[in-house]
């Protein structure tokens, strides 16, 4: 909570209505990205397993883990490349939608991609033959021709 009201009576007012923390005006930004950090290491620290499951994609029998950035497909750990593994997570996310590249660049690459659509596809060739050969050759990862890609976890 952040206010210009410093009383001991608004703080613990404040406090006692649910706030982590209560910095009065005026106040350093330094000293409120450390309180911010604090509040952070205490809450993620606590983390009840069903809270840990919000770390954790699932679709079919794809599980990736956000936390510790790792990839499985049933009980194969799919070793991926970082932006492999950014376009596993668009695609578990979009599952069964048609994506073009475009939408890759904007929600899985970001707006840093420093490559062309073709180098997407590049990208997207060898993601598709990493979950082939993990799957024993089930395509999950389509090319819509003209279009761009679907992913079915299914």
């Amino acid at each position: 909570m952040v206010t210009a009201r410093v009383d001991e009576e608004d703080r613990l007012k404040g406090l006692n209505l649910g706030a982590d923390d209560y910095v009065t005006k005026p106040f350093s930004p330094r000293e409120l990205m450390a309180r911010i950090q604090a509040v952070l290491r205490r809450t993620n620290r606590d983390l009840s397993p069903s809270k840990r499951s919000l770390k954790r994609l699932i679709a079919g029998p794809y599980q990736i883990d956000l936390e510790t950035r790792t990839a499985m497909l049933g009980d194969v750990d799919l070793t991926l490349s970082p932006t492999e593994y950014q376009l596993l997570i668009f695609f578990v996310r979009s599952n069964r939608k048609t994506v073009n590249r475009d939408q890759i660049i904007q929600n899985a690459l970001g707006p840093d991609f420093a490559g062309f659509h073709r180098t997407v596809d590049t990208h997207i060739s060898n993601l598709r033959r990493k979950l082939e050969q993990a799957s024993g050759g089930v395509r999950h990862l389509r090319t819509v021709y003209g279009v761009g890609y679907r992913f079915d976890a299914s």
